[in-house]
């Protein structure tokens, strides 16, 4: 069966279309989190939807029902949906452009597009520096101001990618390189390879003895949509997305060098530029030049050891005192993902999430993991009854135990999220939270708090003696939402006192805490958790990127709690939750 060749990234934008107009239109909230859940699992596929269409496995994607794959069934064949463009009918067009701008969510995009006629982010700019949208009942100074400010932030994003996103266009691009005899070897450049949160450039290096051949390979690559310019040594192409990838090539015996100029950071280069200077040296993407001759490098680590320092891991090099240490030989031992021996923050379809406990376990297992954690949101006493949510507690305790008793390869926490509510108090009271195995406190509202309110939040949440996690601490979503304002030194300062744990939030829209706030937190000898805040198997293997930004903050297995064995761990969660 043939049919059209539609990319992941546009039927995923399709099914979120879908969710944009179901919520405008006040539809079912299971509904609208479907076609959510369906555009986050086809945005991450690692094939392409289109060819599990072809064999018939479409309901193979997470979160793809009969229903949904009825109507991708019909998207492939038709090119279009009928039921799709019936709901799209009922709402202005201009709306869909609008929603997702940053502080305008569908309902606010649909009164815009509709009262006001706005199709276009220089058009909400316009009509809010005219005022035409604090007169709009229900809106007012206030909220034209944040929509003003979100605009600016997004002129300053918009040109970055998520570090996923970038990973995967440089990945594909160089295992398509990697075909070619003629490349010995191919790597991702500039602040993809040092990990970054973020990703503007996308640069790819490959060491050649024939770079000509190269790069005809390179502007072959099927995927290209334009090819920019191309010459002997280097070429610039756009690819379907959009994106910009850019090919530098050198000689095998000199690829150290072209690695090091070009992953950068700037200032890290700077500062090592200098230090070359003191030793009558000059730098180069070409090499290390000595009184008229320049020496080349087949790897960074000699190319670190003429200038006299140990090599520095690409996550560190962002001139945080780096290359100081490096000429110490005093850079820390830094994390590796195999250190990581559990995961502890995840959630079940007990609430939000997609898979069973059971289809958890078994993931966890598969990745060998010692330890996994029971750890959903926290039911609302108020919507379930003080009854009902202890019952909760005291079955899943029993189911623990139970567990945990009959599994010798795989042990199990209990614990639960629970929220920081705007006033600083926990959801649930300490009679609950004394009954689980550890506590994730969390902020999930009012993210914009003055920075006086959000501190003394945090730190009531880590003066409670059954707290023993902060979860995703300052709230960010990258490229959507800046970090809640907080007095970090206070912060960080309380919870060494207490031994209560900072997690770093795998999650790559959340990367939470950031990579400078974690070694601000080490620095005052903070603890740390990383975990995947998975809601689904699949979101279990993020756990990467938690490890990349740790090693970007500087921390070693030692500065990570889940590197401990599971009866260290436990006795741990004791002594911080000693009352």
């Amino acid at each position: 069966m043939n049919g059209p060749k539609f990319y992941n990234a546009e039927v995923a934008k399709l099914l979120g279309k879908m969710a944009i107009a179901l919520t405008a239109l006040d539809d079912d909230a299971f509904r609208i989190r479907a076609y959510q859940n369906a555009s986050n699992s086809i945005s991450n596929l690692s094939s392409e939807i289109r060819d599990l269409w072809d064999s018939g496995e479409l309901e193979s994607i997470p979160g793809i029902g009969k229903t949904l794959a009825t109507y991708l069934d019909e998207y492939f064949r038709t090119g279009a949906v009928k039921h799709f463009d019936e709901t799209f009918k009922k709402l202005p067009e201009g709306m869909f452009d609008l929603s997702g701008l940053p502080e305008v969510g569908p309902k606010t995009a649909f009164r815009l597009s509709k009262e006001l006629g706005i199709k276009t982010a220089k058009e909400l700019e316009k009509a809010a520096k005219s005022h035409k949208i604090a007169e709009l009942p229900g809106f007012g100074l206030e909220s034209e101001k944040d929509i003003l400010d979100g605009l600016e932030r997004k002129k300053a994003v918009e040109i970055r990618h998520l570090l996923p996103r970038a990973l995967e266009i440089a990945s594909n691009y160089i295992e398509y390189l990697r075909q070619s005899e003629y490349v010995k070897d191919a790597e991702a450049l500039g602040s993809i390879r040092r990990h970054a949160a973020t990703v503007g450039d996308i640069d790819i290096a490959v060491a050649t003895e024939n770079s000509v051949e190269v790069v005809n390979h390179f502007i072959k690559y099927p995927g290209i949509s334009k090819v920019v310019s191309f010459g002997d040594k280097k070429a610039t192409v756009l690819v379907h997305g959009g994106e910009q990838i850019d090919l530098m090539t050198q000689v095998p015996i000199g690829f150290g060098s072209l690695l090091q100029h070009f992953t950068g950071s700037k200032n890290h280069n700077i500062v090592l530029r200098e230090l070359a200077k003191e030793k009558g040296l000059s730098l180069s993407e070409y090499g290390i030049k000595k009184e008229g001759k320049i020496m080349q490098f087949e790897n960074e680590t000699k190319f670190y050891n003429y200038l006299g320092l140990d090599f520095i891991p690409p996550e560190l090099r962002e001139n945080r005192g780096e290359i100081e240490a490096a000429g110490r030989h005093e850079l820390p031992n830094l994390i590796i993902l195999e250190d990581i021996k559990g995961d502890l923050h995840n959630h079940t379809d007990f609430i939000e999430g997609e898979n069973t406990l059971e289809e958890m376990i078994a993931a966890v297992r598969q990745a060998g993991y010692q330890y996994y954690a029971y750890c959903d949101h926290a039911p609302s006493i108020e919507r379930r009854g003080l009854f009902e949510v202890k019952k909760i507690i005291a079955e899943r305790r029993a189911y623990v135990d139970k567990f945990n008793k009959q599994s010798a390869d795989l042990k199990l926490f209990l614990g639960f999220e629970i929220n920081i509510n705007a006033n600083g108090q926990l959801a649930w009271p300490n009679e609950l939270l004394s009954q689980l195995d550890f506590v994730v406190a969390s902020i999930h509202t009012n993210h914009k708090d003055p920075i006086d309110k959000m501190t003394k939040r945090l730190l009531s949440a880590i003066q409670n003696p059954y707290v023993t996690i902060i979860g995703h601490p300052s709230n960010r979503l990258l490229l959507e939402r800046e970090a809640s304002l907080v007095n970090w030194e206070e912060v960080f300062k309380a919870a060494s006192r207490s031994g209560k744990i900072m997690e770093i939030n795998a999650h790559p829209l959340r990367l939470d805490l950031s990579d400078e706030l974690i070694l601000s937190a080490r620095r005052l000898g903070v603890k740390f958790l990383i975990s995947s805040d998975a809601h689904s198997t699949t979101g279990l293997s993020v756990l990467p990127y938690g490890v990349w930004t740790a090693r970007r903050g500087w921390l070693g297995a030692e500065d990570v709690v889940n590197t401990l064995d599971y009866e260290k761990l436990r006795a741990l969660f004791g002594k911080i939750r000693v009352v």
